[in-house]
C-alpha cells in the first residue's frame, strides 16, 4: 500500500513538473520562452507581450478540451481543465498587466498624478456651509481641514451625520476636528505604485498628499487608472 502511494504520489509530482514547463507564461517554461525571446529581441516587454499571448492561448485550449471531456461524459476531468484554463489566461494577463504598471510608473512620484485642487475646508466653517458648498465637491468621505495654510486634521461624512439638520448651522468644523486617518495620507515624494499598493491593501482609493504639514493635493484610484490608460494608449504599438 504504501509503495502504492509513494508511485501516485510521484506520477503527480511528475504531471505538475511537466505541466510547469508548458511554454506558457506565467508558468516556468513560459517565462523560459520568454528570457529567449527577450534575448532574441532585446525588448522585455515585447517578449513579455509574446509569451503571454501564448499562455492565454494554452488556457483556451484547455478550456475548450474541458468543455469537450464535459459533453464526452467526463464531467469532473473537464471541469479540472476547465478551470485550469481559465487560471492559466487570467495569470497571463495579469502578469503582463503588473509589467505595463511597472513600465509606467516606475520612476513616477505621486505628485506627478495629483489634483492640487483639494477643497480643504476652514475649522471656523459652519457644518451647514460645508454641507452644501463643499461636500458636492467632495470625492471622498474624509475631509481635510486646513488653518494657515497647514493641514490640521479631518472630519468624516460619518460625523457630520451625527448632528441633526437643524443644528448644523450652530457647529463649526473645528469641533469635529480630528487626527487625520494615517491611511489615508501619503507623502509627495512616494512612488506611485507604492501609492497604488498601499490603496490595494488598505481599500482607500482617495489619499491626502503632504509635504510635511501643508496639504499640497489629493491621488485618488481613477487618477492613477486615467494616467494608466493615456500611458498605453501612447505606448501601444501600430
Amino acid at each position: 500500500m504504501a509503495n502504492g502511494i509513494t508511485g501516485y504520489l510521484a506520477f503527480i509530482n511528475l504531471l505538475l513538473a511537466v505541466f510547469n514547463l508548458l511554454p506558457a507564461f506565467p508558468l516556468d517554461g513560459g517565462r523560459i520562452l520568454r528570457s529567449v525571446i527577450w534575448r532574441w529581441k532585446g525588448d522585455l516587454r515585447h517578449a513579455t507581450r509574446l509569451a503571454t499571448r501564448i499562455g492565454s492561448g494554452f488556457g483556451v485550449l484547455l478550456i475548450l478540451f474541458g468543455i469537450l471531456n464535459a459533453f464526452g461524459g467526463n464531467l469532473l476531468g473537464g471541469m479540472w481543465y476547465f478551470l485550469i484554463g481559465l487560471f492559466l489566461k487570467a495569470a497571463a494577463k495579469n502578469s503582463y498587466g503588473r509589467l505595463l504598471l511597472q513600465a509606467a510608473f516606475s520612476e513616477k512620484r505621486v505628485d506627478s498624478l495629483m489634483n492640487i485642487e483639494t477643497d480643504a475646508i476652514s475649522p471656523h466653517l459652519s457644518l451647514e456651509e460645508v454641507v452644501s458648498e463643499h461636500l458636492p465637491r467632495q470625492k471622498g468621505k474624509i475631509l481635510p481641514v486646513i488653518e494657515n495654510g497647514r493641514l490640521v486634521g479631518c472630519i468624516t461624512l460619518a460625523q457630520i451625520k451625527r448632528i441633526p439638520d437643524k443644528m448644523r448651522a450652530e457647529h463649526r468644523a473645528g469641533e469635529l476636528l480630528q487626527s487625520c486617518p494615517e491611511k489615508s495620507v501619503i507623502k509627495r515624494e512616494t512612488g506611485v505604485l507604492q501609492a497604488l499598493n498601499h490603496m490595494n491593501k488598505t481599500g482607500i482609493n482617495r489619499l491626502l498628499v503632504v509635504d510635511g504639514h501643508k496639504l499640497v493635493g489629493t491621488l485618488t484610484l481613477s487618477d492613477i487608472i486615467e494616467a494608466f490608460s493615456t500611458w498605453k494608449e501612447l505606448e501601444s504599438e501600430p
